[in-house]
């Protein structure tokens, strides 16, 4: 009887699912099975060097013929190119599975066009959904609010309790899928880029770059100065970063110091030359890049390297002589709205406009 084994995992990219299910195989666990899109089950065989793939197969409403036949013209031709459906999960993700052939064909997707199309797929799928989220959301906003635009309360009344709960739940549906919504946008974009450029070469490449990604919550240039420094002790360079997360690459040559700037830092160097502020009214994303490319220009006149930017509001330099470090670099904070950044900051305001509101509404009830 064939040994089954179950495991339990999350992945948010593809590019992590797939290398698991390969070292699995080379460990002599065969991918069989997928439920809930995060119970796997394996078979125990002998060793293999496996290669997996991923995709899936939408139709709209009204499909045409071709998109009709798509999944079975495209089992049929990796079929023919040694690679076998294994089975899907419950969002119709489509697994296929091949041995690796030493001088084979080992690409089931092995152009640009082919990785785009698979890429596509899956942004919209998650866009769609995000969407779908955001319209549930006005849809119990406009419910919670109506009750409260056309009764009239009369304050002798008692409070009634059950109008309160609903517009509780209410708001905390509205923030809540709100959440959910950002978090399918962002996976949209995740996706898309991991998609489009899966192809076992760049897998190759980012393994040899021995890249790894760590989270951590860093509110201080102090504290960031110090993680990076750690981190550059173990020969290990910052490549990007986001609100919690942090890639590192190894490196060589590590830098000794880190700085931090930003648009306030570069306006306040340029009234001490005399300049004017950079200053854009139209500008309300900070989607310009002219304070980017000045601190740039200025951080190369000073040998410093750039290491990241961070949502267009911040940028990350190195030097490998801790004199380098402008003394302003070293004491720029990280404000909480530089954490958060725009998007962030609407969600929280809307919060707390909603958490007013709601107030208002219970005790406008009694």
């Amino acid at each position: 009887m064939d040994k089954i084994r179950k495991r339990y995992k999350f992945f948010t990219t593809f590019g992590k699912e797939r290398e698991w299910l390969e070292n699995m195989a080379l460990k002599g666990w065969m991918f069989q099975d997928i439920k809930l899109g995060c119970v796997y089950y394996f078979r125990q065989d002998k060793p293999k060097q496996m290669l997996y793939e991923m995709d899936r197969f939408d139709l709209k409403r009204n499909p045409t013929l071709e998109e009709m036949l798509e999944k079975k013209n495209f089992v049929e031709m990796a079929q023919e190119t040694g690679w076998q459906e294994i089975t899907h999960d419950e969002s119709m993700n489509y697994y296929f599975a091949k041995e690796y052939q030493e001088g084979g064909f080992n690409e089931l997707y092995n152009d640009e066009d082919s990785l785009q199309y698979r890429a596509d797929k899956y942004r919209k799928r998650f866009t769609a959904t995000g969407v779908l989220m955001i319209k549930l959301a006005v849809m119990v906003a406009v419910c919670g609010i109506l009750p409260e635009v056309f009764s009239h309360y009369d304050t002798n009344e008692r409070v009634e309790w059950s109008k309160i709960l609903f517009q509780f739940f209410s708001e905390v549906y509205v923030i809540g899928t709100s959440l959910i919504a950002l978090f399918y946008f962002r996976m949209a974009n995740v996706w898309y880029g991991d998609m489009k450029g899966l192809t076992r070469e760049n897998a190759r490449k980012r393994k040899e770059a021995n890249r790894h990604k760590q989270w951590r919550l860093i509110l201080t240039s102090q504290g960031l100065r110090r993680y990076l420094k750690k981190h550059a002790s173990q020969n290990e360079k910052l490549e990007s970063m986001g609100m919690f997360s942090y890639t590192f690459v190894h490196t060589e040559q590590p830098g000794v110091d880190f700085g931090l700037d930003t648009k306030s830092m570069v306006d306040k160097r340029r009234q001490k030359l005399g300049k004017k502020k950079l200053k854009d009214a139209k500008d309300w994303n900070l989607m310009s890049n002219d304070w980017q490319a000045e601190s740039i220009e200025n951080a190369r006149e000073q040998g410093l390297e750039c290491l990241c930017a961070f949502d267009n509001r911040a940028i990350i330099y190195q030097a490998y002589d801790e004199k380098k470090i402008p003394e302003d670099m070293k004491k720029q904070k990280l404000r909480l709205f530089s954490i958060l950044g725009g998007t962030g900051m609407l969600m929280l305001i809307g919060g707390c406009i909603g958490f007013i509101v709601g107030f208002i509404s219970a005790w406008m009830g009694y």
